[in-house]
């Protein structure tokens, strides 16, 4: 099947199952869904307010948003506000998924079972209880494009976007001003060890949470299935800065698992949050070898770095100019143990 939106729009539709502007299904071969003009605009249906695709038995989905295409406003009572689809993929290389809102996961988009690719346009503004921008599980997330952009999403869980057991693919584009109201203002990622290797500059800025504002990666008690580190022969750089956390966290929170900054291609500044203006790591271990953690900001404890029930190694690198109203302006350790080898405080 071959369904190509070019120019067309569809406006204010309401169904009371799945598909608010459609619904498309084949039980096998390939499913290609192109949209690259016109709008899927304030449309709603229990999932795919915009737009549900259904693959079953052997068949593939791959759906395409691109040119001036726009799904803006449309509603889903549980998954996909603006596009659900299950064994499929979603690739943004233009268009905008803006305004769209689901009352479960994926507020733009819905992806279970597949792979969700930016390489430009935008998805923005949209609402969710998780994933306000994009849910996705069990597939692979990519963000490549210098003016590709999550941005101004919000959600309980992910404001930018929710992952389950997925390393993102963050190579290069914004994750911005995006809000969760509970954990993961940028990202949330769900029992997940984060390598990430840029290529261009990522940017993820200006996010908000009560807990990890840019980044929140959760883990699992005793297991080893939660971290996050910047690959140091990346050609391109990671920036976490101006992420407000109102609890702990600013720039990233690793629940159950261990934060590694061993390369100058991780930028960590000007974040700030209650406990660990730019890192909290809580039950695990955080270790600094090369790079700097600079200018965060703490209204209680550990400006730069907060272990809480874990280890703090510092092997290099430098923590600096960070501020905390009462203990720990660098590192805070509680409940473990610091060791300082090399570098700077």
């Amino acid at each position: 099947i071959h369904v190509s939106f070019n120019g067309t729009s569809f406006v204010n539709n309401t169904a009371k199952g799945d598909g608010g502007a459609a619904y498309i299904h084949a039980n096998s071969g390939q499913i290609y869904v192109d949209l690259k003009a016109g709008s899927l605009s304030e449309n709603s249906a229990q999932n795919g307010g915009g737009l549900f695709v259904n693959p079953g038995g052997s068949a593939k989905a791959f759906i395409t948003v691109s040119g001036e295409a726009e799904i803006s406003g449309n509603k889903a009572k549980t998954s996909g506000g603006g596009i659900s689809v299950s064994n499929g993929s979603v690739i943004l290389s233009g268009g905008s998924l803006k305004g769209n809102s689901a009352t479960n996961g994926g507020g733009g988009v819905y992806v279970n079972g597949g792979d969700v690719t930016v390489t430009a346009g935008s998805i923005e503004y949209n609402e969710a209880q998780n994933g306000g921008g994009v849910y996705l599980t069990g597939g692979a997330f990519t963000l490549n494009g210098e003016s590709a952009s999550i941005n101004n999403n919000n959600a309980t869980h992910g404001g930018g976007v929710y992952l389950t057991k997925i390393n993102p693919t963050l190579l290069q584009g914004s994750i911005t001003e995006n809000t969760a109201t509970e954990n993961g203002g940028g990202i949330f990622i769900n029992q997940q060890i984060v390598a990430l290797q840029p290529t261009g500059a990522v940017r993820i800025t200006k996010n908000q949470a009560k807990n990890g504002a840019g980044l929140y990666i959760n883990g699992t008690v005793g297991n080893t299935d939660a971290g996050f580190s910047v690959n140091p022969s990346s050609s391109g750089t990671v920036t976490l800065t101006d992420n407000i956390a109102s609890k702990n966290g600013g720039g990233v929170y690793v629940n159950n698992g261990f934060f590694t900054m061993n390369t100058d291609h991780l930028i960590l500044q000007k974040n700030g949050a209650q406990n660990g203006g730019a890192v909290y790591v809580n039950g695990g271990n955080a270790t600094l070898s090369v790079g700097t953690i600079d200018q965060n900001t703490a209204s209680q404890d550990g400006g730069g770095v907060y272990v809480a029930n874990g280890n703090f190694v510092m092997e290099g690198g430098s923590v600096s100019n960070n501020t905390a109203a009462q203990h720990g302006a660098g590192i805070y350790v509680n409940g473990g143990e610091a060791t300082i080898r090399d570098g700077s405080i």
